[in-house]
């Protein structure tokens, strides 16, 4: 369902679904940011996870989600 879903990321896959006037309006209005995450701001936190810049990282959970979870 995709009321039901956290994190959203405008992908191909979703695109046209997530840009229906209705599902757009309903989900960004849950979501602090008010808007759906790109495919980009998910490999920005992929290439700094990649590089040295979290060499003193451990076990740790990266969340991107626009604010959803932090209500």
């Amino acid at each position: 369902d995709v009321y039901k879903r956290q994190g959203y990321i405008v992908t191909p896959l979703n695109a046209a679904e997530l840009s229906q006037e209705k599902i757009y309006n309903y989900i960004t209005a849950k979501i602090p940011m008010k808007r759906f995450g790109q495919v980009h701001e998910i490999g920005c936190a992929a290439v700094m996870l990649a590089s040295a810049a979290s060499s003193y990282m451990t076990g740790q959970i990266i969340t991107i989600d626009g604010g959803w979870t932090a209500q």
